[in-house]
């Protein structure tokens, strides 16, 4: 199980380094938890049409919302939430290994196609691993 557990971590951080290592918003949310706490505070207590159409507070908004959806699914049931962990690891493998394809042929439209879909991913598997790691016990 330990040995597992640290396959998984070890094959997250490579693809996490490797495949996703364009920096966004939500990234930096995710790694500023402080941040985020303030900015979402700020753009629920100063509710205006310009605040909330800030980018800050767009970004602050959907991912809040994405964390209390992927919460409820964690806390349902934890051997799909990682099975679903598992399964967009395996399609940002595959999505990179398209990507180098594609880039060692010059096929631009397709490089370019493929690297949106690997930021997508990537921000999405970072936001599921980044709450595993807040929710999970001490002791594990």
């Amino acid at each position: 199980m330990r040995k597992n557990r640290l396959l998984l971590a070890i094959l997250s951080c490579t693809i996490l380094f490797f495949g996703c290592s364009k920096e966004s918003q939500s990234h930096y949310y995710i790694t500023h938890p402080q941040v985020f706490k303030e900015t979402l505070q700020n753009c629920v207590e100063n509710m205006t049409p310009e605040n909330t159409q800030s980018y800050e507070c767009k970004t602050a908004i959907a991912l809040y919302k994405n964390l209390v959806i992927l919460t409820k699914q964690l806390i349902e049931s934890p051997e799909n939430f990682g099975r679903r962990i598992l399964s967009l690891q395996t399609d940002i493998a595959a999505l990179q290994t398209q990507f180098n394809t594609a880039k060692r042929n010059k096929d631009e439209k397709l490089t370019a196609e493929v690297k949106q879909k690997l930021a997508r991913l990537c921000a999405q598997l970072e936001v599921m691993l980044a709450l595993v790691a807040a929710t999970e016990s001490p002791g594990s």
